[in-house]
């Protein structure tokens, strides 16, 4: 029985595609089977390449010298923050040696100070220092500095810190005539009272005041009150 020729053609062609042609099943093994020869022949070339890196010494020259270099540039920063500390604290010890100066002396007279200087002293502050000067105004002027005590309120505290910073101009007191003043004037002095103003008064329609022992031993002032109020009187017309 003969066959035509395409009946050979198509029977050859069954065969190629028998070869060259697989199932799903061995292209996934074909697959495999590359994906594994492609690995072990990299697994193969970088262990071969690491072996004749290893093989061959590591030059850290470099590395060396730029670990160096990076220490020296520390070393130099840290010499000029030295310098700036040290320039820094010579510069203030310096404004601090400056700053320090002695304080200044105090020395006030009681009778020409004012508001401003008083304050300057220990524990008198604006109240004190108003109080002083009102007080200073009634008397005629300080005689003695111990009469800051007669000042309400002021401390002998406060006065045994002050006293050697103080002292009292007496030439600046001012005076009250007894012939002279009247009733008012000598009320307003406050080491005498009402009664006592009004025996001086009586005193002098009668007599002449010629001194203030002449009051005293007439009885007008007892001799406490005379030593006390004698700084601040005196007597004229005779």
């Amino acid at each position: 029985m003969r066959y035509p020729k395409f009946f050979f053609h198509w029977k050859i062609m069954n065969k190629i595609n028998d070869w060259f042609f697989f199932s799903k099943g061995e292209r996934i093994g074909i697959f495999i089977l590359l994906f594994f020869i492609i690995f072990f022949a990299s697994v193969k070339v970088y262990l071969h390449y690491f072996k004749n890196n290893a093989e061959s010494p590591v030059d850290f020259s470099e590395y060396e010298h730029q670990i160096d270099t990076f220490y020296a540039h520390i070393e130099k920063q840290k010499k000029i923050t030295d310098t700036k500390k040290t320039i820094s604290e010579k510069h203030n010890n310096t404004r601090i040696q400056t700053n320090t100066r002695p304080k200044e002396k105090l020395y006030i007279d009681l009778n020409s100070a004012d508001t401003t200087e008083l304050k300057k002293l220990y524990g008198i502050g604006k109240v004190f220092a108003v109080r002083i000067l009102k007080y200073r105004n009634r008397l005629g002027g300080y005689f003695n500095k111990k009469q800051l005590l007669e000042i309400f309120g002021l401390k002998k505290e406060t006065y045994d810190k002050i006293k050697h910073q103080i002292w009292v101009d007496t030439t600046k007191i001012k005076k009250i005539d007894f012939n002279e003043a009247d009733f008012k004037s000598l009320l307003k002095h406050p080491y005498l009272d009402f009664e006592q103003v009004k025996k001086i008064v009586r005193y002098r329609k009668r007599h002449r005041i010629f001194n203030i022992t002449q009051l005293e031993t007439d009885s007008i002032l007892d001799k406490s009150l005379s030593i006390k109020v004698r700084p601040y009187f005196k007597v004229s017309g005779f």
